[in-house]
């Protein structure tokens, strides 16, 4: 008990003083975003689609994508809680799980979210790593749902990286940041080389 009282403080207090210390950070970047056209068309089309980033990428993909409409999938482990509260601050409906926790779970409610006719975020290497690495579940969701995938790609001029498994960005004040989507593409299947082909349009990552 005395466990998860700490936990929950923690919890409470992060989100606290980390949504307007974010917020305010975000709101001096100067973000350009390219290729919007495509990912526009099927929000105009009516069409689900899954927009995915890599994990050390996340913070400035959140923010550029928030109060769209988005579910997205937040992991059991770790820090999730903290993170799911944030997103859900800023737009985001949450599904919890992840390729190593409740993943089946997950998984189908990414699957019933897309064919409602929502759109899903996720990171495909996520929440462990390896860095850049695509796991199953964005390629089946995407292969049973017929939805496309569109990546986007998020590059600051200057950020601190920090010393985790998928060295997460966090944009330094008042830098330029270059995001750019991806063309959407329906995995045909969730094998190895679906997953190989995600990677190779998505690029290494950073």
């Amino acid at each position: 008990a005395t466990r998860d009282a700490k936990r929950s403080r923690k919890v409470w207090w992060a989100v606290f003083l980390g949504r307007p210390l974010i917020a305010l950070l975000a709101r001096s970047w100067r973000i350009r975003e390219e290729n919007t056209e495509p990912f526009r068309a099927l929000v105009a089309e009516g069409r689900p689609y899954i927009l995915c980033c890599w994990h050390g990428e996340l913070l400035t993909s959140i923010w550029c994508n928030r109060d769209r409409g988005f579910s997205a999938m937040v992991s059991h482990h770790g820090d999730g809680e903290i993170i799911a509260r944030l997103m859900e601050r800023w737009g985001f409906r949450t599904v919890r799980g992840s390729t190593s926790r409740g993943a089946m779970g997950a998984l189908r409610g990414m699957v019933r979210a897309v064919s409602e006719g929502g759109s899903f975020a996720l990171t495909p290497d996520g929440p462990r790593g390896p860095a850049g690495i695509v796991q199953p579940g964005l390629l089946m969701a995407s292969s049973r749902a017929r939805a496309p995938i569109v990546f986007v790609r998020c590059t600051p001029e200057r950020a601190w990286t920090l010393g985790t498994w998928d060295r997460f960005q966090i944009p330094k004040p008042f830098t330029k940041i270059r995001v750019v989507y991806g063309d959407p593409w329906v995995a045909p299947e969730s094998d190895e080389a679906s997953a190989r082909e995600l990677e190779r349009r998505m690029g290494p990552a950073s």
